[in-house]
Order: C-alpha cells, then structure tokens, then sequence
C-alpha cells in the first residue's frame, strides 16, 4: 500500500472544474450564470477554472454570456455587492449580489449543513461519485437553494503515472 497526501505531491495542486451537474428545476442558463457570478472575483485556479468551463458551456449552448461575450460578463459583474473570500471557518466562498441574495460554493458537507432540507439526493449522490472518482465536489448554493455541484479534477504530475506503474510491478 502506498500513501500519499496527493494534493500537490503527486499532482499540480490546481485543480479545474471539468463538469457541472445542475439540480434539479435548475436551467443551463441559470447555473451558468450563477456558477460564474459566484466565481468571476476568486483568482484562484479553481476559480478561474469555473468561469471558464460556465462561458464554455454557455457558448455551446448559443446562449448569452458565452465566450467572447464580454457585455455579459461586465452585467453579471454588477450585479456583485462584495466578494467572500475562502475561509477555513465556512469552508465556502462566494459573493454577495446587489438585490442582498447569495451565491456560496464550497464544501459539500459544509453548504448541506447549512441548508434547511440538506442537499437533493441526485446532488448528494453525485458528490459521492466525484469523490469516489478522487475529483473534489463543490456545492453551490443560491440563498437556501442548492444550484449545482461543480466537479474539480487535479492533474497528475508529468512521470509520475508511469512511477506508479514501476511501484505495481515491483
């Protein structure tokens, strides 16, 4: 058996939102522009990662907001009151939009732990596939309505499939 902790050690540490799975009631249109509004201030990786894949979905789709649609992008951006920054108490970080409604993503157990009805079950089960997978879930919530989960998958390091490989045969 070999053990590691994998975040940065065996991986880049930069981990990219590859997959939207929205809840359900919940249209392409609005998690797109949610997933984006809840990330367009977080300059993280993650965050960067989630405005890019909802732009892509969204040109897909030939809906507004899509890539190269920059006069959606600066209306979604003033609809921003403050952004929340990440933080190790709330494990979520998110915005604050101008009508006074929310947009959090974060953990899964920390955004169903602060939802009234936790979350939906196509949402919880898919959580508990990400992981299994060993991608990370995020949940993001609109006020007390749970949105979508965001999939973020890590990329391992360049040579070190191949090292595994070697490990298995020794």
């Amino acid at each position: 058996v070999l053990l590691l902790d994998k975040t940065g050690t065996i991986t880049l540490g930069n981990r990219q939102a590859s997959r939207f799975v929205p809840a359900p009631g919940v249209t392409e249109q609005q998690l797109a522009d949610s997933a984006q509004l809840a990330s367009l201030a977080d300059e993280t990786p993650e965050g960067r990662s989630i405005v890019t894949l909802a732009r892509a979905r969204l040109g897909e789709l030939g809906l507004p907001g899509g890539e190269g649609d920059d006069a959606a992008i600066r209306a979604l951006d003033a609809r921003i009151a403050e952004q929340r920054d990440f933080s190790a108490e709330t494990r979520s970080s998110g915005v604050i939009l101008t009508d006074g409604g929310e947009l959090l993503k974060g953990a899964v157990d920390a955004i169903a732990a602060a939802l009234p009805d936790g979350l939906p079950a196509p949402i919880a089960a898919e959580a508990d596939g990400v992981a299994a997978r060993g991608a990370t879930p995020l949940v993001l919530r609109h006020g007390m309505a749970p949105i979508a989960l965001i999939e973020l998958k890590d990329t391992v390091k360049p040579g070190l499939s191949e090292r595994f490989d070697e490990f298995r045969r020794m």
